[in-house]
C-alpha cells in the first residue's frame, strides 16, 4: 500500500546534510543531526517551530549558542525540499479574500465625497472575520477613515526608518466596533499589497501575495521574523493571549481599555509606540444605521431612548435587545436596570471605582483586565484620537443602581463621596449629580430650617444672606397642557424641576417684592469652576411649564452658583450669559452670585 501523501518522507539524510555544509560543526555532529532528523515525517517538520527543533537536537549539540545556529538555519532551509501543499483555509480566510476583492479602499464615506462607489454599509456571502457573531454586513464608520489614515501615515513613518518597530494601539469602550475596524483595516492593508498577520486570541492567520492561510495554534514565525510583515493583535477572549515584542515590524492592537495585553511590548518599544481611543457611537449614527445595527428597534425613538440609558456601545445596545426578548413585558428602563446591575458585580468599592477610572493612565499601578464596568465609563474621542474624553454613564438609571451598590444614599455617604472624587473627571457628571441630591436634600430635608445662602456678588460688593423655601414643589414637564401649568408662583415653595429640563437652573423659588412682583431666584449646582448662565433657553423652558401671565410677574433675577467650597473659591467674575430673558426691551438684567458649600 502507498504511503499517504501527509506521511511521505521527502527529505533524505544526504538533503539533511547539504542544510548543514557550511556551518562550523563536525562532521559527526552534522551526521547525527541528520539521523535524527530524517526519522521525523516532512510534514511534520515544516510546522516544527524553532523550539520543536531544538527539542530533537538537545542531546546532540548541548551547547546552546551552536544549537540556536543550528536551528535557525535549518527552519530555513528545510522548507525547500519540502513539497508545497495548499495552506488550510477557514471562515476568516474566505472573508479576508471576498473582502479584499471588494475593494477596501472605495469603502466608507467622509461625508463630503459624492462619489457612487463609496458605501457606508458593506455586504458579504461569508461572515466578517470568520465570527459568527459578527454577521455579513459591516458598516465603515467616518471615524474609520480618520484612524486609517493616521495609522497608516505611522506605519509609513516607521518603514521609512530603516528598522520598523512599534505598537500603534486602538482601545476604547467595549462593544463600539474595534473589532471591526480590524477587519475593515486588514482587507485595506491586504489590497494595498502588505503582508499580513493576524492574531485573535491564541490563533493565526496571514494574508501574504493574494493567498489567505489559516495557521490555528501555531505562531507564523517565519513571517513575524520579517520587517515588512503587518502584524495585527485582538486578544478576543483569552486572558493569556500577550502581544509578543517584535525585533522588526511593526504591530497594531484592537482591545478594550487596560493594557494587560499588550504592556510590555508597548513599554519596550515605547519611543515608537502610540495609543489612540475609537469614540463610542453618537446617537446620530446609530440612527442612520438603525436597520443594520439595530434592526428589532420599530423607529428611531426607540434607539434615542436605548442610547439616552446606556450610551454608545453597540454590543450593550444589543445585551438591552436581548435583555427585552427574554422578557417582553419588560420596560427598557428596567431592562437597562438589570444590565447596568451586571456591569457593577465586579465594582463594591469607592476604591474598585477609582481603579476603574484610573485605567486609561498608561502603567497605571491598578490596571484593570476586561471588566463589564468599563461600560459605565465611556470614552469619546476626536481630532487626534490620542486624547481621551471619559465619561461616567449619564443615565438616571446608571446613576442609582450605582449609588445602590456603593452605599452612597446617605447625606453623609453622600459627602464623603464627593469629597473623595471631586477632582475626578471621568466621575464628574455623576459627582455633580450626587453633590446635587445632597444639597437639595439639604434644603428640602423633613424637619429641617430653612437654609441661608450666603451670597457673595460676582460683580463685586458685600455678601449677604438669603433664606430658601423648604417645601418642595415639582414643576410639570415642558411638555404640559395649558391646563397643567403653573399659572401663579408662590413665595413659599421650593421648585424642582425633573432632570436636565430648565437650562439654567437645578431648583429655584421667587421672593416678594412691594411692586408685587417677583424676583426669581436660580440656584444653579455644580462642581466646575466655571458654568455659562443659558438665561434665554430658561426663558423658553419656564414657558413649557408655567402661564405666561405667571412668568410674566418676573421683574428682577439672581442666578446663585451653589458650589463645594473648594471650587466655589474659583468664582472670581461674572460667568459668560448665554442668550436674553426677553427678546423685546426692557430686558431683565441677571445678577450673578456664588454660594460656598462646606462639605461636612
Amino acid at each position: 500500500m502507498a504511503e499517504p501523501e501527509a506521511k511521505r518522507r521527502k527529505l533524505t539524510h544526504a538533503q539533511l546534510l547539504s542544510c548543514l555544509e557550511d556551518l562550523s560543526i563536525n562532521i559527526d555532529e552534522k551526521n547525527a543531526v541528520a539521523a535524527t532528523l530524517v526519522k521525523v515525517p516532512d510534514d511534520v517538520l515544516s510546522k516544527d517551530s524553532r523550539e520543536g527543533l531544538s527539542s530533537y537536537l538537545q542531546k546532540i549539540i548541548e551547547d546552546d549558542t551552536t544549537r540556536s545556529i543550528v536551528v535557525g538555519t535549518l527552519h530555513s532551509r528545510i522548507q525547500d525540499f519540502i513539497p508545497h501543499v495548499e495552506p488550510p483555509q477557514d471562515a476568516l480566510c474566505r472573508w479576508l479574500e471576498e473582502a479584499v476583492g471588494k475593494k477596501p479602499s472605495n469603502w466608507g464615506s467622509d461625508g463630503k465625497s459624492e462619489d457612487a462607489t463609496m458605501h457606508n454599509v458593506q455586504q458579504f456571502e461569508n461572515v466578517v472575520l470568520g465570527a459568527n457573531d459578527m454577521k455579513e454586513k459591516l458598516v465603515v464608520r467616518k471615524c474609520f477613515l480618520e484612524m486609517r489614515k493616521l495609522a497608516i501615515d505611522w506605519m509609513k513613518a516607521e518603514l521609512k526608518g530603516g528598522m520598523p518597530t512599534g505598537v500603534f494601539v486602538i482601545t476604547g469602550t467595549p462593544g463600539i466596533g474595534k473589532s471591526v475596524f480590524l477587519a475593515y483595516f486588514a482587507a485595506y492593508l491586504c489590497e494595498k499589497g502588505y503582508n499580513v498577520v493576524i492574531q485573535r486570541g491564541q490563533k493565526w492567520w496571514s494574508y501574504v501575495s493574494g493567498k489567505a492561510t489559516t495557521h490555528g495554534k501555531k505562531e507564523p514565525e517565519a513571517l513575524l521574523d520579517q520587517q515588512t510583515t503587518v502584524l495585527l493583535f485582538d486578544p478576543f477572549d483569552s486572558e493569556a493571549a500577550k502581544l509578543q515584542t517584535r525585533s522588526q515590524g511593526v504591530s497594531f492592537v484592537f482591545t478594550s481599555p487596560g493594557e494587560k495585553c499588550y504592556k510590555t511590548a508597548f513599554k519596550q518599544q515605547s519611543s515608537h509606540s502610540i495609543r489612540c481611543f475609537m469614540p463610542i457611537w453618537t446617537l446620530a449614527e446609530l440612527i442612520e444605521h438603525r436597520l443594520v445595527l439595530l434592526p428589532s428597534f420599530s423607529d428611531d425613538s426607540d434607539v434615542k431612548k436605548a442610547h439616552a440609558l446606556l450610551g454608545g456601545s453597540v454590543r450593550w445596545l444589543h445585551d438591552l435587545v436581548a435583555q427585552r426578548q427574554k422578557k417582553p413585558t419588560q420596560s427598557l428602563e428596567d431592562a437597562a436596570r438589570e444590565l447596568v446591575r451586571r456591569c457593577l458585580e465586579r465594582i463594591t468599592s469607592w476604591d474598585d471605582l477609582d481603579k476603574l477610572v484610573r485605567r486609561l493612565v498608561p502603567s497605571a499601578a491598578a490596571d484593570t483586565t476586561d471588566s463589564k464596568a468599563s461600560l459605565l465609563l465611556q470614552i469619546d474621542a476626536h481630532g487626534d484620537f490620542e486624547t481621551p474624553s471619559e465619561q461616567f454613564l449619564a443615565s438616571d438609571v446608571a446613576k442609582q443602581e450605582v449609588c445602590k451598590a456603593l452605599n452612597i444614599e446617605t447625606q453623609e455617604a453622600r459627602v464623603k463621596f464627593v469629597k473623595k472624587f471631586l477632582e475626578s473627571k471621568p466621575l464628574g457628571q455623576l459627582v455633580g449629580d450626587i453633590f446635587e441630591v445632597m444639597v437639595l436634600k439639604t434644603l428640602t430635608g423633613k424637619g429641617r430650617p430653612r437654609y441661608k445662602l450666603t451670597c457673595r456678588p460676582l460683580a463685586g460688593g458685600a455678601d449677604f444672606p438669603q433664606q430658601v423655601p423648604n417645601a418642595q414643589a415639582q414643576v410639570p414637564l415642558a411638555s404640559a397642557s395649558k391646563d397643567q401649568k403653573i399659572r401663579s408662583m408662590n413665595a413659599d415653595q421650593l421648585y424642582c424641576p425633573h432632570s436636565d429640563n430648565f437650562a439654567a437652573t437645578d431648583f429655584f423659588f421667587v421672593t416678594s417684592n412691594e411692586d408685587k412682583s417677583l424676583t426669581l431666584w436660580l440656584l444653579q449646582t455644580t462642581k466646575d469652576r466655571q458654568h455659562d448662565c443659558k438665561i434665554q433657553k430658561m426663558r423658553e423652558d419656564m414657558a413649557g411649564s408655567f402661564s405666561e401671565d405667571a412668568i410674566k410677574q418676573i421683574s428682577d433675577i439672581r442666578w446663585v452658583v451653589v458650589a463645594p467650597a473648594p471650587i466655589a473659591a474659583s468664582y472670581k467674575a461674572p460667568q459668560k450669559m448665554i442668550g436674553l430673558w426677553n427678546d423685546a426691551s426692557p430686558d431683565i438684567k441677571v445678577k450673578q452670585y456664588v454660594h460656598s458649600w462646606v462639605l461636612e
